[in-house]
């Protein structure tokens, strides 16, 4: 019997490839290793990242705990500024009361002085009230002519203007006529003091 191949030749050469099957070296659980050595390389890796991870959370909490004893000195830092501008403001505010006190005193001075040197014999003060250059003097006496010669005083006077009168009584204090007075005006700086 004779056979004929009536395949072309071309797909003859495809048939046989398809067909020749090439010797393999099997080697028996290669797939097992192979899948476990891929396993250990992920496992190892991830190890790896994991302890890259670890380090940086680390790192970033050192950082954090570092600044967050920075702030509290700097928070102490600002409490002790602010205590010291406060007392700063203190002392500014008592500095001020005493130039306001220093600023008058020599007037002040100089007018209880005036007033002690102009006051008659037999006449005394119960009290000196000056604000803002106007004064109220109170005062007692035996006589209103003492009371007169010493608004004549204040009048001549070049540290004292607008005198006047605004109150006199009279009572009895200890068996004796006394004569309460006030008087009003306002005190002025003299260019020789």
């Amino acid at each position: 019997m004779i056979e004929i191949n009536l395949i072309p030749e071309e797909e003859r050469k495809k048939v046989r490839r398809v067909r020749v099957a090439k010797p393999r070296a099997a080697i028996p659980g290669l797939d097992m290793v192979l899948s476990i050595i891929l396993l250990v390389i992920a496992a190892g890796t991830l190890f790896f990242m994991n302890r890259g991870a670890t380090s940086q959370l680390n790192s970033l909490e050192e950082k954090i705990n570092i600044s967050i004893k920075e702030l509290k000195e700097l928070e102490r830092e600002k409490n002790l500024v602010e205590k010291i501008q406060q007392r700063q403001n203190e002392l500014s505010k008592w500095v001020s009361l005493v130039q306001d006190l220093n600023k008058n005193r020599a007037f002040a001075v100089h007018i209880m002085d005036e007033l002690n040197r102009l006051k008659p014999d037999y006449m005394w003060f119960v009290s000196f009230e000056e604000n803002a250059g106007n004064f109220k003097i109170e005062g007692k006496t035996f006589s209103n002519l003492i009371i007169s010669s010493f608004m004549v005083r204040l009048r001549e006077s070049p540290y004292f203007t607008a005198i006047q009168l605004q109150e006199m009584t009279e009572r009895k204090e200890k068996d004796q006529e006394i004569m309460g007075f006030v008087i009003i005006g306002k005190a002025v700086k003299s260019s020789g003091g």
